[in-house]
C-alpha cells in the first residue's frame, strides 16, 4: 500500500472490511500518492518489491496493490515475487474487453488523466482503443488523495467521479463498462 492518510472507506481496498476474507497490509513507506502518481514512482521499486517479498513470506497466497498507476512495477513485481501480482484493476481490461458484446467497449476513469501515460496502459495490456477520461482538475477526491488530505467527503468524491464517467460515455457512447 502507498503510505497515504486519505480515509479507507468501504470498497476501496486499503479497508480490510471491503473483503470476506482475511487480508495483510504492507505500507511501503515513502511511496505517497504524489511520488507514484505525479512521478511514476520514481526510485520506489525496489522498496514495493521487498515489501512483496514480505507479504509472501508471511503466507500471503495473492499480492495486489492499491493505485493503479503502479502498473509501471507489474512485470518487475511479477518477476521477483512466488506469488501471483495485481497492480491494478487494469490488469483486467483485456479480459473484460473480451466479454463484453461486439461493437462495445469498456472506458478508464482515473483521478489525474495526465498521470496516466500510455506506458501504463501498456503495462496493463489494456486495449489500444479504450478511452480514458480523468476528473476535472482539482476536484475534491483528487485533491484529498494527492495531496495527503485526511478527510474526504465521500458525496463530492461521487459527484467528481460521476461527472467524469458522465463526459466519458457522452464522448463514446459505445462503452458498456468502467474501469
Amino acid at each position: 500500500m502507498l503510505e497515504a492518510r486519505f480515509p479507507r472507506i468501504w470498497g476501496d481496498m486499503g479497508n480490510a472490511q471491503t473483503f470476506p476474507f482475511p487480508v495483510r497490509y504492507k505500507v511501503v513507506r515513502s511511496a505517497t500518492p504524489d511520488l507514484v502518481v505525479r512521478h511514476q514512482g520514481e526510485g520506489m521499486l525496489v522498496a514495493f518489491i521487498e515489501a512483496g517479498q514480505e507479504l509472501v513470506a508471511d503466507g500471503c497466497a495473492g499480492i495486489t496493490a492499491n493505485c493503479g498507476f503502479l502498473t509501471l512495477f507489474q512485470d518487475e513485481l511479477s518477476a521477483a515475487l512466488a506469488a501471483p501480482v495485481m497492480t491494478s484493476v487494469l490488469m483486467q481490461a483485456g479480459m473484460i474487453q473480451s466479454l463484453l458484446p461486439t461493437g462495445r467497449r469498456m472506458g478508464i476513469l482515473t483521478i489525474p488523466l495526465d498521470n496516466l501515460t500510455p506506458a501504463h496502459l501498456t503495462a496493463a495490456h489494456v486495449p489500444e482503443d479504450c478511452p480514458v477520461m480523468g476528473e476535472q482538475e482539482g476536484c475534491h477526491f483528487q485533491t484529498v488523495i494527492l495531496n495527503g488530505g485526511l478527510n474526504l467527503n465521500i458525496d463530492q468524491a461521487q459527484e467528481g467521479m460521476i461527472a467524469a464517467a458522465t463526459r466519458l460515455v457522452v464522448a463514446h457512447p459505445d462503452i458498456r463498462d468502467l474501469t
